[in-house]
């Protein structure tokens, strides 16, 4: 029997006259993915995101869930995603002869494409700077984060994501994770521009590591983590989660197979508070290269504000 034969005051009656609304008046609701699933649609076998909205199960078929094309869609599982209504679903009863246990269940079909564009045009009505937002990771390569805030794709630059020196921002974050951000720029759609121009920021909601500057000064010798090595620019060691102090590539370096985590002794040339930036030297304990080999430059690289 069909679920809306349940008393009309049940829990589970008002949350199929919700999906029935979001239906017939194309309203977004939210659920979580909790499986993948084949189902077959218009007589073809479609792979589908199994959704849970309050203990109700829905399909959401892979060509609705973004014009961007998911390569594999397990990184999706425990997200929690928008949707409007496509259709509800009842599925005649089986005749009695290949199944008397057989028990009619209702599902719906959901469709995000639709909800982002509702969403889409929700957010540039309201959307101010300084506002906060979670934003979806749909796509990333190793400088960017590709977002969708709100139905609106919004691009975040590696500096911008938090203040961690990071080679590939894919060995970090994955598709499907979200991520905290404040608007920093807005242009709104207009008939020149009609698809706007916003910009984000996560970093900016970081509490900033510079806090940390007090702990060391000039002249002094700190132990460090090495996190990456630049042919042209030097090495980068973290004193402190954020805060890295870029130095000169010791001389002897070659002979000796550097690599990220490394503990790395390093003594500071200079501190400017102005840009943030810390100079510095590495050395190496077994004195072959480093501070205290004759051959080790002191000029060390020119600085680069990239880096």
């Amino acid at each position: 029997m069909s679920t809306l034969t349940e008393e009309q005051n049940t829990p589970k009656a008002e949350i199929w006259r919700d999906l029935r609304n979001s239906r017939s008046r194309t309203r977004v609701l939210f659920a979580e993915v909790v499986g993948l699933e084949d189902l077959s649609l218009a007589g073809q076998s479609m792979k589908c995101l199994k959704l849970d909205y309050k203990g109700v199960y829905g399909y959401m078929p892979s060509n609705k869930i973004d014009n961007y094309d998911f390569k594999n869609l397990q990184h999706l599982m425990g997200s929690t995603f928008e949707f409007v209504v496509d259709e509800v679903i009842t599925p005649r009863q089986q005749d009695e002869a290949e199944s008397q246990d057989e028990v009619e269940v209702e599902y719906f079909l959901a469709n995000r494409i639709k909800a982002l564009e509702v969403m889409s045009e929700l957010f540039w009505k309201k959307v101010e700077i300084d506002q906060r937002y979670t934003a979806f990771i749909k796509g990333i390569d190793g400088y960017r984060l590709y977002l969708l805030v709100e139905g609106v794709e919004i691009i975040l630059n590696r500096d911008d994501v938090d203040y961690n020196l990071y080679d590939d921002l894919r060995t970090v974050y994955e598709i499907g994770q979200t991520i905290d951000v404040k608007v920093m720029q807005v242009e709104k759609p207009t008939e020149d521009k009609p698809k706007g121009y916003v910009s984000v920021s996560a970093k900016v909601l970081m509490e900033d590591p510079w806090r940390f500057i007090k702990d060391f000064k000039e002249g002094g010798t700190y132990l460090g983590n090495l996190q990456r090595i630049h042919p042209e620019f030097g090495m980068f060691v973290e004193l402190k989660p954020g805060l890295t102090v870029k130095c000169n590539v010791p001389a002897g370096a070659s002979r000796r197979p550097f690599k990220r985590g490394d503990k790395i002794n390093v003594k500071i040339r200079h501190i400017d508070h102005v840009k943030h930036q810390i100079l510095g030297t590495a050395i190496n304990l077994n004195n072959s290269i480093g501070a205290s080999n004759k051959n080790i430059s002191r000029s060390g690289l020119r600085w680069s504000g990239k880096y």
